[in-house]
């Protein structure tokens, strides 16, 4: 394991920048999104600067928002691994939705943060077994990051040849407050699911049992396994069970 890697990243450290993108909150409020700068003109690396309706223009951070910006609020042990998919380190870290960073707690407890062009796969891990794979989060789907114009994280659902992707983001949007007078702030969540086969990635709207059946090809061989385990097609821990499910049964043949 990397030990000098919490050192590199410090090297590497990118201060959170954010396209701009039109972002509809209450009519007729609309507000875009950009980088905050301090009275130095530093990027801050916990902000944005808000624009919109009302002259409103300013700098807010992370508190200012209610809500969380990342997936999960704690950081968990996660092995980080590179574009060659070899190991980097070993740290406790957590995926910003909003950014699409990776923050991590460096040697000194410190929080810092780095793009997914370094870190390209993370890997949270069971506390007391590492081999245990608890969730895994990927910024190599390349079908998903074209679409996107952006390396995105997310989270692969199950293991073999068809596999569940679940992409989540955080955007921020307003709401009133005080009769009116006063615009807040607040981070919203949106969830996507894909379901992928090599380079092909086909969008869901949602979970759909003949989607899934369909882009599988193998219909009647799932819903066996469905009636046989009752499993769901409409919940994502079951539509991944089905996938690793199939990937044992197309490695038999």
């Amino acid at each position: 394991m990397n030990t000098a890697f919490p050192r590199i990243l410090t090297c590497c450290l990118l201060a959170i920048t954010v396209p701009a993108v039109g972002l509809v909150a209450q009519v007729p409020v609309q507000i875009e999104m950009g980088q905050a700068m301090n009275a130095a003109g530093s990027p801050i690396s916990d902000g944005m600067m808000v624009y919109g309706s009302e002259s409103l223009k300013k700098n807010i951070t992370y508190a200012d928002v209610k809500g969380s910006p990342f997936i999960n609020d704690s950081f968990r042990i996660s092995i980080l691994f590179d574009d060659k998919n070899k190991v980097l380190a070993k740290l406790k870290s957590r995926i910003n939705a909003y950014s699409q960073q990776l923050h991590y707690l460096d040697m000194e407890g410190r929080e810092k943060a780095v793009n997914p062009d370094l870190v390209r796969r993370v890997q949270y891990v069971d506390p007391f077994n590492e081999k245990l794979v608890l969730q895994e989060f990927s910024a190599s789907v390349n079908a998903i990051n074209d679409r996107l114009k952006k390396l995105q994280y997310v989270q692969v659902m199950n293991s073999g040849e068809t596999r569940l992707i679940k992409h989540i983001t955080k955007y921020v949007t307003t709401y009133d407050s005080m009769m009116g007078l006063v615009k807040r702030y607040m981070f919203a969540k949106r969830e996507d699911y894909y379901l992928q086969r090599q380079q092909t990635v086909e969008p869901l709207r949602k979970l759909n049992k003949e989607r899934i059946l369909a882009f599988t090809r193998y219909e009647k061989e799932l819903t066996e396994v469905a009636d046989k385990e009752k499993l769901d097609f409409r919940k994502e821990e079951d539509v991944a069970i089905l996938l690793t499910r199939l990937g044992q049964m197309t490695d038999k043949k």
